[in-house]
């Protein structure tokens, strides 16, 4: 049977930062489907509305398994609630219109991937069981950007194992793994990709996107990143390709997004025949890396999403 229910109820981290911890289920014949984070504020005496990135930036950092499992998924509000678009749903907002109005924004974190998207399919055999990442960390970020007062409640999702095929059925849970650096042109980086289990995407960030180039004659260096592929060991897996073919692979509708930076490269995230992402045989190995050629002289995110299959 599937549960609903809050979690957190209009948490007020005051105007100032703030990073707050709650205790996530620890029954382990409870299965953690997704998370809904519901912020809500108002837009200050400003003459502008804040923006959709505004209201989700002021998530500065959201975590699981502070204690027992640090940093099991590391994730920005802001790069979170355009992972959102980037997978199909489009998060509920109301930016306000006068001084004192409400403004609002949901975003929802799947541990199930298929529970991020209109079609949500509550039974599908994924999710992260009671006890695994024994918190829920949220880092605030001061009041600004239009915005002041603001509050998060924060809805969960769960699953009873037995109503999933029972413990034995559960194949994994999705999480991301956060890495920030920054570029520089016709150099080569490379990233770890944690194990274990499935790569079922990449999330991009860059500051400068192919949609920023202005320069005549040049599409690619100026670019934060001019590509990307997927190694194991000294050879190339998947790729190299653009991060502009990524969201023509994945159907990218950019109007959405905050940014044209974000872009998704969807591994079989939401394969309906087989197991999902990559490696199509075997588990993700020590020695898989996400490696990029960079272009632009500034900052990009690069996110692996992995589905973790150890459940105990």
């Amino acid at each position: 049977m599937v549960q609903s229910y809050r979690l957190v109820v209009d948490h007020d981290p005051g105007t100032g930062a703030e990073t707050k911890e709650w205790d996530l289920p620890s029954d382990n014949n409870q299965v953690i489907k997704s998370l809904i984070y519901d912020i809500v504020a108002q837009r200050d005496h400003a003459s502008t509305d804040p923006t959709k990135e505004n209201i989700a930036a002021q998530l500065d950092e959201i975590k699981f398994g502070v204690k027992q499992s640090p940093e099991i998924s590391q994730i920005l509000g802001e790069d979170l609630l355009n992972d959102n678009i980037l997978m199909g749903n489009r998060p509920v907002t109301d930016l306000g219109g006068a001084d004192d109005a409400r403004v609002s924004l949901g975003m929802v974190q799947a541990l199930d991937p298929f529970m991020m998207s209109p079609q949500i399919d509550y039974r599908q055999p994924y999710g992260m069981p009671g006890g695994i990442a024994g918190k829920l960390s949220v880092k605030f970020a001061a009041d600004g950007n239009n915005i002041d007062q603001k509050k998060l409640t924060v809805g969960i999702i769960t699953s009873k194992v037995n109503d999933l095929g029972g413990f034995g059925s559960l194949q994994g849970y999705m999480t991301y793994h956060k890495h920030a650096d920054t570029m520089a042109v016709g150099t080569e980086k490379s990233y770890s990709i944690p194990t274990p289990g499935k790569l079922l995407a990449i999330h991009f960030y860059e500051t400068t996107s192919f949609a920023d180039i202005t320069t005549d004659g040049d599409f690619r260096s100026t670019q934060t990143i001019q590509e990307a592929s997927i190694t194991r060991g000294e050879k190339v897996i998947q790729g190299a390709l653009p991060t502009t073919t990524f969201g023509i692979m994945n159907g990218q509708d950019v109007t959405e997004l905050t940014d044209q930076g974000h872009s998704l490269w969807n591994l079989g995230m939401h394969n309906k025949v087989g197991k999902l992402g990559v490696p199509t045989n075997g588990r993700i190995t020590d020695d898989m890396k996400v490696k990029v050629l960079g272009g632009a002289a500034n900052a990009a995110r690069i996110y692996p999403i992995t589905l973790n299959d150890v459940l105990s």
